[in-house]
């Protein structure tokens, strides 16, 4: 408990005093019963000490507390009396990003830089603060903070994988399957590289190899069911109804709620000459809010 073979910063936390302090109160508790005991006319007093002492604790305890109540309260106090500790200010600004209060993540993220330019992870966070601006005139700016925190850090294929995308987003396809192809080069069980990539491929009506990378995608993430509704569609596009057909199924089984899976698995169900099966799905499309295209609506007549 007292850290003399500690690990890391360890030694500077609170809790590994507070069963040690066990052993301190008991001593205090001792000798604070035997001079009640020797000196019993003074108990009152003595009594009177002791409950002002811990009344005091319980105030300073419960003001404290206050400064827990979340992580904008707490690491404001620390800024308060450290101002150059970078983990106060990245881990402030990840809680303001995940309230929504982007400019005050975005000065956070950009003191972290300030104080720590040689540090890859802030430029990657406040790049995908810029990434998901709604402002076109942002998303140079996430590129520059992808771009920077690559250059720290050339191996990462997270970084690969954000450049990618924000070159998707600004409408280089070229650039964004470099770097998508680079970051699983890099790193082959980097998953949501797959997953970009393929939809960079079905931009470029390249739907086998867009079925391809959505594939080893689902080795790594088997339960999301949009992703097997792309599957089911990739592969009605293939021409390959039957294949389909499970990938709806899979994609129902993990969300029975989305009135386009049955829609196209009612496709695939006619793709397959099974028109009453066809029809039930089309019904239970439109249960769930979903009409799909009408010339569809006639060949089910």
């Amino acid at each position: 408990l007292l850290q003399i073979l500690g690990a890391g910063q360890g030694f500077l936390a609170d809790r590994f005093t507070y069963i040690a302090f066990i052993g301190l109160f008991f001593i205090t508790a001792y000798y604070f019963d035997q001079v009640s005991i020797k000196f019993p006319k003074y108990r009152n007093i003595f009594l009177g000490f002791g409950a002002a002492i811990i009344l005091g604790y319980s105030f300073l305890s419960f003001q404290q507390n206050k400064i827990w109540k979340d992580s904008d309260t707490l690491w404001s106090h620390v800024l308060k009396y450290h101002r150059n500790i970078t983990v106060a200010w990245n881990n402030r600004a990840n809680f303001y990003r995940d309230q929504g209060e982007i400019p005050k993540a975005l000065n956070d993220y950009s003191e972290v830089i300030r104080l720590a330019p040689e540090k890859s992870g802030a430029y990657n966070s406040r790049g995908k603060l810029y990434f998901n601006s709604s402002n076109r005139r942002d998303w140079p700016l996430a590129q520059s903070d992808y771009k920077k925190a690559l250059s720290i850090e050339p191996h990462n294929a997270e970084y690969m994988t954000n450049l990618g995308a924000i070159h998707a987003k600004m409408g280089d396809q070229t650039n964004a399957l470099r770097y998508f192809s680079n970051a699983i080069t890099t790193n082959p069980d980097h998953a949501v590289a797959y997953l970009n990539r393929s939809i960079m491929y079905q931009q470029l009506n390249r739907a086998a190899d867009a079925l391809s990378d959505i594939q080893v995608y689902l080795r790594f993430n088997p339960y999301q069911s949009d992703i097997w509704y792309e599957s089911g569609r990739l592969k009605r596009i293939l021409r390959r109804p039957s294949e389909s057909l499970g990938a709806f199924n899979k994609a129902i089984q993990y969300n029975a709620n989305k009135g386009i899976y049955y829609y196209e698995r009612s496709k695939a169900y006619y793709d397959l000459g099974n028109i009453n099966n066809a029809r039930t799905d089309m019904q239970n499309a439109r249960q769930l809010g979903y009409q799909g295209e009408a010339s569809y609506s006639e060949l089910l007549r």
